[in-house]
């Protein structure tokens, strides 16, 4: 490899990597990973509020666009026989993100949606996300 190979296909690289997170706008695109966290693509979601479920090992296979998709692991705790000591279940989700908007921050989805993989394991779940100051 040519001594100017090597730096022209480290920036592609670098370059690739940066849109990947920062879609088509070339700015990035963050969700609402805990109740003030901000992340890009992050492995785990707990909607504030939702003391009882979390996302859990979430794959993004689309995001910085109009939506944002991911598979992965609902967990919910079902309080039974009470919360603090209540069992723990797992199931596939699907996951989109929407209702991408400008905040004071920067591009942020405002909308999470997930739904269960199997038809029927439950109902479909929508959160609003605020944009966060």
């Amino acid at each position: 490899m040519s001594r100017l190979a090597f730096p022209v296909a480290l920036a592609v690289v670098v370059a690739t990597a940066m849109a990947v997170g920062a879609g088509a706008s070339g700015r990035p695109a963050y969700l609402l990973a805990r109740c003030n966290s901000l992340a890009i693509r992050p492995p785990a979601v707990a909607p504030c509020g939702q003391n009882r479920q979390q996302l859990l090992a979430l794959r993004w296979t689309r995001w910085g666009g109009a939506r944002a998709t991911a598979t992965g692991s609902l967990y919910t705790n079902t309080c039974i026989p009470d919360c603090p000591s209540g069992e723990g279940r797992l199931d596939n989700v699907r996951v989109t993100a929407s209702k991408l908007r400008d905040c004071p921050h920067g591009r942020q989805y405002t909308r999470l949606t997930y739904a269960p993989a199997v038809t029927g394991a439950f109902p479909a779940q929508h959160a609003r996300l605020p944009c966060v100051r």
